[in-house]
């Protein structure tokens, strides 16, 4: 008879290789000379180990109820909690640490509202009707023009009609009008909420 096939070995399934978990990382400590005091010179609240001053620096770094450690000689190490503040300088074989406060991440900067405008219809005049200090800007759309007077803190109204753009600075507080081929829209002086600015584009779309 005809042997049975030997069964091939079952392997042993390739286990992923585990990832070491990364360290906490240690607070900062402020070196001063001396042994550890509270402001009123006293020995405060600590517990006393043998072990190096990194070992020390570890195991108040880890500590959350620590708040200082003082090193010594002969590998004198006592781990402070709260109430050191200072040291005593005149015994220099001696060393305080005293933990700094964690930093937490820094705050994005809140953002610069933009500013928002009044429409008015007609070409923007000052209060005597004249045409005021202005710049005309070649080649851009309604959108593009109100940009230019948003990035320009100088600019105080920007007009737009038959595809000529203006920017204006101080003295425009009013329009023409009897001129309704022309918009003029004034810079607010209250900075607008995001609404208001979405709410100002959307006008400025509807052109």
């Amino acid at each position: 008879p005809t042997p049975a096939p030997t069964p091939a070995p079952t392997l042993a399934p390739t286990l992923a290789p585990t990832t070491a978990p990364t360290p906490a990382a240690l607070p900062s400590f402020t070196t001063l000379t001396g042994p550890c005091r509270t402001a009123t010179d006293g020995f405060g609240d600590f517990t006393v180990r043998a072990a190096t001053s990194q070992e020390c620096q570890q195991d108040c770094g880890l500590d959350a109820s620590c708040m200082a450690y003082e090193t010594g000689p002969d590998n004198r190490c006592e781990l402070h909690k709260a109430g050191i503040v200072k040291s005593d300088p005149r015994r220099a074989d001696y060393q305080c640490f005293l933990k700094q406060a964690a930093q937490g991440p820094t705050p994005a900067p809140a953002p610069i509202p933009r500013p928002t405008f009044t429409r008015l219809t007609g070409p923007c005049r000052t209060q005597s009707g004249g045409f005021g200090d202005f710049t005309v800007v070649a080649g851009v759309d309604v959108l593009a023009c109100g940009e230019r007077c948003v990035t320009d803190t100088a600019c105080v109204a920007y007009e737009y009609g038959k595809s000529r753009c203006e920017v204006h600075r101080a003295g425009t507080v009013r329009s023409e009008p009897s001129n309704a081929a022309y918009s003029c829209w004034l810079k607010e002086a209250q900075p607008a909420t995001l609404a208001a600015v979405e709410s100002a584009a959307d006008v400025h779309g509807a052109q």
